[in-house]
């Protein structure tokens, strides 16, 4: 990519595309093969960050989810992980947010429920 690096979410690509866009937009003075640049860049990946976004769990702090059978809280949620604890045995695991598959052990798998 040649105007967007690093980016990991779709509000940092906003800013960024905000920004190019006030110094290169032909109304603005700035060339028209520069900023059609900037826009096909920006719309494929915004694309790409919406469909990775989407793949992921929804999940919040106090939800009820499935493990193998065994109801569940969800204690804590990162950008790519989140926490569970078992109700039944007490024990918390880290599951990966965009599969819900147990980080330490795949053969734990997650079933959303409800929420509180």
């Amino acid at each position: 990519m040649e105007y967007f690096h690093n980016i990991t979410n779709i509000n940092e690509a906003k800013l960024i595309y905000r920004r190019l866009a006030m110094l290169n937009h032909p109304d603005l003075g700035g060339r028209p093969e520069v900023m059609a640049r900037i826009n096909l860049e920006y719309n494929d990946l915004k694309r790409s960050l919406e469909s990775s976004e989407s793949n992921k769990l929804k999940l919040f702090p106090g939800d009820f989810v499935v493990i193998n059978g065994s109801r569940s809280t969800v204690l804590s949620v990162s950008e790519n992980t989140f926490i569970a604890r078992s109700k039944v045995t007490n024990r918390q695991a880290v599951f990966n947010l965009k599969t819900g598959i147990c980080i330490s052990n795949p053969k734990f798998r997650v079933e959303i429920q409800e929420r509180v």
